[in-house]
């Protein structure tokens, strides 16, 4: 899949979102210094990603919601950590916005958004 990168510039910085590696800010540069880990194999070990449907360690991948047991797959040895949308690609809405609709392998609907802007002293 090819790279679909957002880029914000200031005058003394400059952010980078990759759109198809999880949604994830892959580059954060202020005054020539980077302040993130640039890309590595593992996807959980750079950059910084939302961690979407949820966040943290799912026990051996498995929940229970309403009397119904639920699996995840195991990303993280035998637990599921930190939902899918870091390895997942996203789609661009606009020039400052990125969405990410739920599907399998999560069991419930949604969509989260992610909008991105760069001022004279902030990226957010």
């Amino acid at each position: 899949m090819q790279p679909n990168i957002l880029e914000f510039t200031n005058s003394s910085g400059r952010a980078l979102v990759d759109v198809n590696a999880g949604g994830r800010v892959a580059s954060l540069t202020v005054r020539d210094v980077e302040l993130l880990v640039e890309r590595q194999d593992d996807p959980v070990m750079w950059g910084c990603y939302p961690m979407v449907p949820f966040a943290g360690r799912i026990q051996d991948g498995r929940f229970d919601f309403d009397d119904t047991t639920y699996s995840l797959p195991k990303n993280f040895g035998d637990h599921a950590m930190h939902g899918y949308g870091f390895t997942s690609a996203w789609t661009q809405s606009d020039d400052h916005t990125i969405v990410l609709e739920f599907s399998d392998p999560w069991p419930f609907p949604g969509r989260v958004e992610q909008r991105f802007s760069i001022d004279a002293d902030r990226f957010t």
